[in-house]
């Protein structure tokens, strides 16, 4: 196991290698998705407490993924970070597709309910932004044999 300020590995499990960075400055770790087509997605900042300084990625906790630890830098301590699978049209991050992915979207476009935590995976359509579009592709997928959603 290496430390780095930098490093990659597959954090999303697509077989394509991820970049992930310790950023000293916003004491937070970024994590830059490999879109398989020759271009990083970025994905929001984890904050961690204090100047993250190194990061390692390993099997942390046992259960087949890729996990980040990352040193804080003035407390002497580290973080794990542990990887948490997101499903491309998963809304609501209940770890499967369903109804409630569609009900949790009509909410947060209409009803001023939460934001998906992973925006890009409730982006089922795949246009690059949340809307009613991918409201009917999940309704398409789910009841009408339509295709997978394309994150």
């Amino acid at each position: 196991m290496d430390r780095y300020r930098f490093l990659s590995g597959d954090f999303d499990g697509d077989g394509w290698p991820d970049l992930a960075a310790a950023n000293k400055g916003s004491n937070g770790v970024s994590i830059f998705l490999n879109s398989g087509t020759g271009t990083f997605l970025t994905q929001p900042e984890v904050a961690v407490a204090s100047m993250p300084n190194s990061l390692a990625a390993a099997d942390f906790d046992g259960d087949g993924d890729l996990d980040l630890i990352t040193t804080e830098y003035f407390l002497d301590k580290i973080v794990l970070l542990e990887n948490v699978q997101m499903f491309c049209g998963d809304a609501n991050d209940d770890g499967a597709i369903n109804i409630l992915d569609i009900t949790y979207l009509l909410n947060y476009l209409y009803h001023s309910g939460p934001a998906p935590s992973d925006l890009p995976n409730a982006d089922a359509d795949g246009n690059g932004a949340v809307n009613i579009l991918d409201v009917t592709y999940l309704i398409n997928y789910l009841y009408k044999s339509g295709p997978e959603p394309s994150c």
